[in-house]
């Protein structure tokens, strides 16, 4: 076999590759020159299993260019450098990519939406990745993967719509892996994927019937030190419901409303809902108030009855946000809130809304007043996300 590295190196030195050249065959243990994304014939692009990652250009150790975009003949791309942190957006256009391998790069935390708008795609591996978080929210437009392995990443995390993508690829005869090996048993152990296990709902505890959070909030955050006026700034990677809620709450989008019901479409833990009842909120400033809008959506996404003002804040009540003692939080909440005389809701089958579930004091308030005050038959709690602490 000829000497690839060599013949590599003699490239970049000598700055002589011409766009024209059809290689069909880079070896697993070449690096990359510099310019090799002049190749917009090039139908094969491998970094794998480099023997020695010092050869690679410097700016390969932490970083793919984006000028990868230009390699539009691309059929498969194999990035496999441990110390690569970074993918960029521009591989969304490699609209050729049959073949995606991303393995043992420890350093990504996420990939790139992009990767979504690679509908050619039918094979994807990403294997070994310590620090990924989440894949894509846009993967599940892929719909013809045949080979699906995204094994052995320690720290993934998948999504309620993710989990119905692989489980349709694989009812279509896609080959899924989504565990680790037993050496012992040779078997795979996989997440299960069953419809039944399918949610990624966390279970909450308290005063009420029954209680979920739909996912957490926060999956990953990194402290960036202080900005000019002393406040504290954070990398922050939210789950895919954090992030709805983070854009409904404080950007402002009343639009991502009916995503959120989108991604509670397919429990099934509302049956025998007579009546849906938000949180009321602490700040009544904002034009547009993200549980009631949840609730609205919801109700009309379900077809029931919701009634946001059964509870009501009490005049001088105090906002709990920047309360995080637990005790200091139940003393706040005596007296916070009263159940408006307008409504009868005896022998009511209630679900009790909120976005964000802490400590769980304001929902325990609420449901306290719902069984004594109003009568209700049954209390159940759902919530958007829940924090990693309850504090």
């Amino acid at each position: 076999m000829e000497n690839w590295i060599r013949i590599l190196w003699e490239w970049e030195e000598t700055n002589k590759l011409n766009e024209n050249w059809n290689i069909d065959w880079v070896s697993e243990f070449s690096p990359l020159p510099r310019d090799v994304t002049k190749l917009k014939q090039l139908e094969e692009y491998l970094i794998a299993g480099l023997l020695d990652p010092d050869l690679l250009p410097i700016t390969l150790k932490t970083d793919i260019p984006k000028e990868i975009g230009k390699l539009i003949s691309l059929k498969s791309l194999d990035i496999s450098v441990e110390n690569i942190r970074h993918l960029p957006k521009e591989i969304g256009e490699l609209k050729n990519l049959t073949s995606l391998a991303i393995e043992n790069c420890t350093s990504i935390i996420q990939l790139p939406e992009e990767i979504g708008n690679l509908s050619e795609l039918n094979s994807i591996r990403l294997i070994g990745n310590d620090s990924l978080l989440r894949l894509p929210a846009n993967i599940t437009r892929l719909c013809n993967i045949t080979d699906l392995n995204i094994s052995d990443n320690k720290k993934l995390k998948l999504t309620l719509k993710q989990k119905m993508w692989i489980k349709n690829l694989k009812d279509n005869g896609c080959y899924v892996r989504l565990g680790r090996i037993n050496p012992f048993t040779g078997k795979d152990e996989s997440l299960d994927i069953s419809l039944d296990l399918i949610s990624n709902l966390i279970q909450i505890n308290g005063n009420w019937k029954a209680g979920w959070a739909f996912d957490i909030h926060t999956i990953y955050s990194e402290f960036l030190g202080q900005d000019e006026y002393g406040h504290d700034r954070y990398n922050n990677i939210r789950s895919e419901m954090g992030e709805l809620v983070y854009q409904l709450k404080y950007q402002h989008d009343s639009s991502v409303a009916n995503r959120i019901i989108d991604l509670l479409q397919d429990l099934k833990i509302f049956e025998h809902i007579d009546i849906v009842v938000p949180i009321p909120p602490s700040n009544k400033n904002r034009a547009n108030q993200p549980v009631y809008s949840i609730a609205t959506e919801f109700g009309k996404r379900f077809g029931v009855a919701v009634y946001l003002d059964v509870l009501e804040k009490s005049k001088g009540s105090q906002e709990l946000k920047g309360i995080t003692n637990p005790d200091e939080r139940q003393e706040a909440l005596k007296n916070s809130m009263r159940i408006s005389k307008s409504y009868d809701l005896s022998e009511k089958n209630i679900l009790l809304i909120d976005d964000l579930y802490r400590s769980g004091a304001t929902l325990k308030a609420a449901t306290e007043l719902l069984y004594s005050d109003a009568g209700a038959k049954n209390i159940n709690v759902l919530t958007m996300t829940k924090t990693r602490s309850n504090r």
